[in-house]
């Protein structure tokens, strides 16, 4: 089964390529075909388990388990989200993103700060601690089987999924996993973006030194196999299946 970390703002469409590939029944994911509480009883039919949640939702989760995940430039995904807020009035920092310049937000502590900071690693780091850090996310992903691509080449990615779920090296689209197009941010607003997101630029870089060759790939062995039971913990948000280009 591979258990897909949908990073917000990293991918634009996965759900539904993986739904026209190996049907919708073959997958479960939190926010679309499942709430989180359906993870704890998944039919034995399902392939993929996808979505916006932590290593800590799926702890629990047994069999024969590969986890992935693709990541996105950090200061490209935080612009999209911020112009995800700025077009989205049900979006909690709406009245936000209209208000402040980009810049402001990291400037002024802005709450919207923390949702645009260290956003995978937030996700993949280990519960508990007070501050997310890529060592504890690096930790987990190198203890597990798993396959991390890089967005600016998605098609190695896709080959990845495709293999791990037994269908064709062109059964899925590259550019399901390629991240929302944006302008590319420059400047002073890149430089406090990336401050904020060292984190994740460590997180990335971090992977990236697990390379085998020079494919755009990151493989780990880890210990794969079945895992045990782990306490339930609380649902996290979900975002969907990773839609988010920004509105015009």
């Amino acid at each position: 089964m591979l258990v897909l970390f949908n990073i917000p703002f990293t991918t634009q469409r996965p759900f539904r390529a993986l739904q026209e590939a190996i049907g919708e029944e073959a997958i479960a994911w939190v926010g679309r075909t499942i709430t989180m509480d359906g993870l704890k009883d998944l039919p034995a039919r399902i392939k993929v388990v996808g979505g916006t949640f932590s290593f800590a939702d799926v702890a629990h989760l047994e069999g024969d388990i590969t986890y992935a995940a693709t990541f996105n430039d950090p200061v490209d995904r935080v612009y999209c989200h911020w112009l995800n807020a700025a077009n989205t009035p049900e979006h909690p920092h709406h009245v936000a993103a209209n208000t402040y310049l980009l810049r402001e937000i990291f400037e002024e502590n802005h709450p919207f700060k923390e949702a645009l900071s260290n956003a995978a690693t937030q996700q993949l780091a280990a519960a508990g601690g007070p501050t997310p850090r890529a060592a504890d996310a690096l930790a987990n992903l190198r203890q597990h089987r798993g396959v991390y691509g890089d967005g600016a080449h998605p098609k190695a990615f896709a080959i990845s999924v495709a293999r791990e779920v037994g269908i064709g090296d062109q059964d899925l689209d590259p550019e399901a996993f390629a991240p929302p197009p944006v302008e590319r941010l420059r400047g002073e607003v890149r430089r406090i973006i990336m401050a904020a997101n060292q984190e994740d630029i460590a997180l990335i870089k971090g992977l990236q030194t697990n390379r085998k060759s020079k494919r755009p790939i990151t493989r780990i062995k880890g210990g794969g196999g079945r895992r045990k039971a782990g306490p339930q913990q609380q649902p996290t948000a979900t975002e969907g299946d990773g839609d988010e280009t920004p509105k015009p």
